[in-house]
């Protein structure tokens, strides 16, 4: 009975520290996501007038765009 107690307090120790890691990892790719956005920002424009859209999406020197006539 105590090895079956034993294997359980493993278990939920295991899976502690497994959702553990995985929150560090999850902070850290989230603060690398958050510094490229400050270095090369993103910025995202939509238009309209009359019966046509205009979406663009710059990144520093380039701009990327899509008209809907």
């Amino acid at each position: 009975m105590q090895n079956i107690i034993n294997k359980i307090k493993e278990n939920i120790v295991e899976r502690i520290v497994e959702v553990f890691w995985i929150a560090i990892k999850a902070v850290v790719i989230t603060a690398i996501i958050l510094l490229l956005l400050q270095i090369v920002p993103i910025k995202i424009g939509v238009r309209q007038s009359d019966y046509k859209w205009d979406v663009g999406v710059s990144q520093s020197d380039r701009t990327w765009s899509i008209n809907s006539y």
